[in-house]
């Protein structure tokens, strides 16, 4: 049986450890440094210099000269000097995209401004950043905890307040909103498209995947709210040079279901490549990850739907300035991931693979069993920097060995 491709929609409202630099964060990369049973984290510049030692218990990546870090428990902003510019005084924070960004004040979340002022008062349950001059903004009255409890708005736990993920397990896999109600607001806090979606995507290129309902079909709105692609598909991704993935067909005959096939749209809604893929992502320079049901393995098509780097791998993702990772199967439980160019081209195996290249640098990690760093590269596949630096280190950050 085929697994399918692990490709599609990354909505990263929260961070993970060595994540990936979001496109269009600013030029400074993050570090940990253990600190006892937890991390400390501070940030690189691209050639591997410290520029901000860890001393933060969290933080964001920079947006406008400035990101999130957590001193505590509490949330406040730093500046490209490390100068905590904004107190931190927030339960939760986001990035400042559109010179606002999500804070949660209690049990409600609003935006401030870059000087630390209230433009959108806090009045939401979940509250995304911006993007494209609009956010997705949720309310909900009643919420369902896994461990049986249910809570009103007013008295849930601290964890249960976040944007819902787009794919629908509920806040942190946990707490799942009764009457949940998805709208977008402008950058001075008009409600710009009525709460009326169960799920909503961020603004691409102009148009937003939503449904209604938990087992409904998707479409697509536009900034005005107006459906735009009527709601018709069972799976989507967001447009991406002028394309999205869609999935139709997914049914349940005789208790088996059938996950059905994904093809890529026009913004009109229509098939420009006809839905025959298990698996597809998005367009990113020029090409698109698909896996295909006759076949256990996963390439890249071109915006004409040609198979341009052939289905031979068991892991792809997107290209991000020039290169894509992609696995081989070593063993049944593991996976030996390398960087590929466009023509499909090894140029990076010397190191394993963990994430996408941003600003110049990935995260990879080094093969050596004995030490198993994960490192930042660049594009020749050069050591620039461990992603954990020693306590005792205050300048350059030392080369692993």
């Amino acid at each position: 049986m085929l697994t399918v491709l692990v490709i599609g929609i990354s909505h990263a409202d929260e961070y993970r450890l060595d994540s990936d630099k979001p496109k269009g964060a600013d030029p400074f990369f993050r570090i940990h440094q253990r600190a006892k049973w937890k991390f400390k984290w501070g940030f690189i510049d691209a050639r591997g210099n410290t520029v901000i030692r860890p001393q933060f218990d969290n933080e964001g990546y920079f947006f406008n000269g400035l990101a999130s870090v957590l001193v505590g428990r509490l949330y406040g902003y730093i500046n490209e000097s490390g100068r905590i510019v904004i107190p931190a005084r927030y339960r939760g924070a986001g990035d400042f995209h559109g010179q606002l960004a999500p804070v949660r004040v209690g049990r409600k979340w609003g935006y401030i401004d870059q000087k630390g002022r209230v433009v959108i008062a806090p009045a939401f349950q979940g509250a995304a950043s911006f993007r494209e001059g609009l956010a997705r903004v949720e309310v909900w009255e009643k919420i369902h905890c896994a461990n049986g409890s249910n809570y009103t708005k007013d008295d849930a736990p601290q964890y249960a307040y976040g944007i819902q993920s787009d794919i629908r397990h509920g806040i942190n896999n946990t707490c799942f909103p009764l009457d949940s109600k998805i709208g977008y607001v402008d950058r001075s806090g008009r409600i710009a498209v009525p709460f009326q979606y169960l799920e909503a995507h961020d603004f691409f290129e102009g148009l937003a995947a939503v449904r209604m309902s938990p087992y409904g079909k998707y479409g697509f709105i536009d900034r005005n709210g107006a459906v735009v692609i009527n709601f018709q598909f069972d799976e989507v991704g967001n447009f991406s040079e002028g394309l999205a993935w869609a999935r139709v067909g997914r049914r349940t005959v005789n208790g088996i279901r059938e996950p059905g096939s994904s093809g890529f749209i026009d913004r009109s809604g229509k098939f420009v490549i006809p839905a025959q893929f298990a698996e597809a992502g998005n367009f990113s320079e020029g090409l698109a990850p698909v896996s295909f049901w006759d076949r256990s393995g996963r390439g890249y098509i071109n915006r004409s739907g040609k198979l341009v780097i052939p289905a031979r791998y068991v892991f792809v993702e997107q290209f991000s300035e020039g290169l894509a990772q992609a696995c081989d199967e070593v063993t049944i439980t593991s996976r030996f991931c390398f960087y590929i160019d466009h023509s499909g081209k090894t140029v990076i195996s010397s190191l394993q693979a963990l994430g996408q290249f941003s600003g110049g640098l990935a995260i990879a990690r080094e093969r050596d069993e004995r030490t198993r760093w994960n490192v930042y590269i660049d594009k020749a596949g050069r050591l620039i920097a461990p992603t954990e630096v020693e306590a005792a280190q205050t300048g350059r950050s030392r080369q692993p060995h």
